[in-house]
C-alpha cells in the first residue's frame, strides 16, 4: 500500500525542554489510526509537527510522498475545541466553507459549487439545519460536527483530528466515529488523538502509544497491550484486562 505518512526521527523542544524525542513511523494510507499517551505526551506537539505548524529541531516528514507545503490542501486539521474561540460571530455555514479555501485562489471568493459542497458536508454530519445558526449557539458535540464538516469540505486525503470526542454527547460521538470508518473506507488516512481508551480497541485498526518518544505502533490488537500502556502512562494504569478493556488512569 501506498505510504500517506513518513516520519523520520522527529524531535521538538520548547523552551529547551523535549516534548517530542526521536519519533519515527510511516502510515499506509486507508487507515484510521489512534494516538494516545498521557497529558503533555506531544500527541498534539506531533500532528502541528507534522503539519509544519510549528518549527522541528529535527527530522524529516513527508505526505503522500511529498514535502508538507507541497500537499497542504490535501491535508485536513480539526482542533482540539478548547483552541478555537466560539465567541466570534460566525456562521455554521460559514464555517463549513472555509474548508473550501485552500482550493480558491487568494482573489476567488466560494463560488455556488463550493457552497453546494459545504451544504453536503453538513448533510453528512446531520447538521444541515444549523447552518444559518451562529457557531457558539451549538453544543460541544454540534460544534464538534460543525468541524468535521469543515474537513469533510475540504475533500482531504489526509485527516489529523486532536480530541475530537472529548467532552460530546453520544449521539455526535456515533456520527463522527461512522464518518470517519466511511472515509477510511473511501481510501483516507485518518489520526485521531484519544483519551478513552476502553473504546481503543473498538475505534482504531492502527494505534500510536506516545510519551515523548514512541512506545508502540502497529495493529491495535498487538501493541495495545498491559506493559505497552502501563510504560506509556508512567505506570499510572489500574486496570487493563480481557478483550473488553477497563482502564483506570491516575
Amino acid at each position: 500500500m501506498t505510504q500517506a505518512i513518513e516520519v523520520d526521527h522527529l524531535s521538538v523542544s520548547y523552551y529547551g525542554k523535549t516534548v517530542l524525542d526521536d519519533v519515527s513511523f510511516e502510515a499506509e494510507t486507508a487507515q484510521l489510526i489512534g494516538i494516545i499517551g498521557p497529558n503533555g505526551a506531544g500527541k498534539s506537539t506531533m500532528i502541528k509537527a507534522i503539519m509544519g505548524m510549528i518549527p522541528t529541531n529535527q527530522g524529516n516528514v513527508r505526505v503522500l510522498g511529498n514535502r508538507v507545503d507541497q500537499v497542504r490542501k490535501q491535508i485536513a486539521y480539526v482542533p482540539q475545541r478548547s483552541m478555537i474561540d466560539f465567541d466570534f460571530p460566525v456562521l455554521v455555514e460559514d464555517v463549513v466553507v472555509m474548508g473550501r479555501y485552500p482550493h480558491l485562489k487568494w482573489w476567488q471568493r466560494p463560488s455556488k459549487k463550493d457552497r453546494e459542497k459545504a451544504s453536503d458536508s453538513l448533510r453528512a454530519v446531520g447538521m444541515e439545519d444549523y447552518g444559518k445558526r451562529q457557531i457558539g449557539e451549538l453544543s460541544g458535540g454540534q460544534q464538534q460536527r460543525v468541524f468535521l464538516a469543515r474537513a469533510l469540505a475540504q475533500e482531504s486525503d489526509v485527516l489529523f483530528l486532536d480530541e475530537p470526542f472529548a467532552g460530546i454527547d453520544v449521539t455526535s460521538e456515533e456520527i463522527i466515529i461512522h464518518l470517519l470508518r466511511q472515509l477510511k473506507a473511501e481510501g483516507k488516512t485518518i489520526f485521531v488523538v484519544h483519551h478513552d481508551l476502553s473504546k481503543v480497541e473498538t475505534y482504531f485498526d492502527t494505534l500510536m502509544m506516545l510519551n515523548r518518544t514512541l512506545i508502540g505502533y502497529g495493529k491495535t490488537n498487538e501493541v495495545f497491550t498491559p506493559d505497552r500502556v502501563s510504560e506509556t502512562y508512567d505506570g499510572n494504569v489500574a486496570r487493563l484486562s480481557g478483550n473488553q478493556n477497563q482502564v483506570v488512569i491516575g
